[in-house]
């Protein structure tokens, strides 16, 4: 019995062990995602407590390839960031063809609304899924709606949706509403 048992308990371990080596031996899928922004002019500042950060949507998409990339060790996943940052005066639907399309499923953009409309509405891009990290205008999610862009920020009217809820909630009824000739 004590001669089984030890069978037993060595046809376990090498199990364990061939199966460690079949799941070490899995190919890695490897996931192209290109990362497009353009240099914008800085505005003039408000208030020197808020620094003006040049890289805001670059940091967090490296964040998340890093990110990423730890969870895709244990699902046989390898993600890659390509950075493609253009001059404030460059063609955008032009580098989008010379280097983005047809390379990369995956677009992170941080761009203008019209910019975002002149890629998504590109032949080349109608594959691709295209993650908006920059614009918060409304239309973009109305009469502007692509089927290939993904937005991540919430809209102007979520956000103001979401400010009268809390006001609501917080029981303040009397509001004071303020509007400017400035887009943002």
């Amino acid at each position: 019995m004590n001669r089984f048992i030890q069978i037993v308990i060595n046809v376990l371990v090498i199990s364990q062990l061939l199966g460690a080596i079949v799941v070490h031996a899995k190919p890695q899928q490897t996931v192209n995602i290109a990362y497009l922004a353009q240099e914008q002019n800085a505005p003039p500042a408000l208030s020197n407590l808020d620094p003006l950060i040049k890289d805001k949507g670059l940091v967090g998409a490296e964040l998340a390839i890093s990110d990423n990339n730890t969870t895709g060790q244990f699902t046989g996943q390898q993600f890659v960031l390509k950075k493609f940052i253009l001059p404030a005066d460059a063609n955008v639907a032009d580098a989008f063809t010379k280097n983005i399309a047809g390379k990369f499923p995956y677009v992170v953009a941080m761009l203008a609304a019209e910019q975002l409309i002149q890629i998504a509405d590109l032949p080349a891009a109608k594959q691709m899924l295209i993650f908006d990290a920059a614009s918060s205008d409304d239309a973009l999610r109305n009469e502007q709606c692509r089927n290939n862009v993904l937005h991540i920020l919430p809209s102007r009217a979520m956000r103001a949706d979401a400010l009268g809820q809390y006001l609501v909630k917080k029981r303040w009824t009397k509001w004071f509403l303020v509007v400017g000739p400035a887009p943002e």
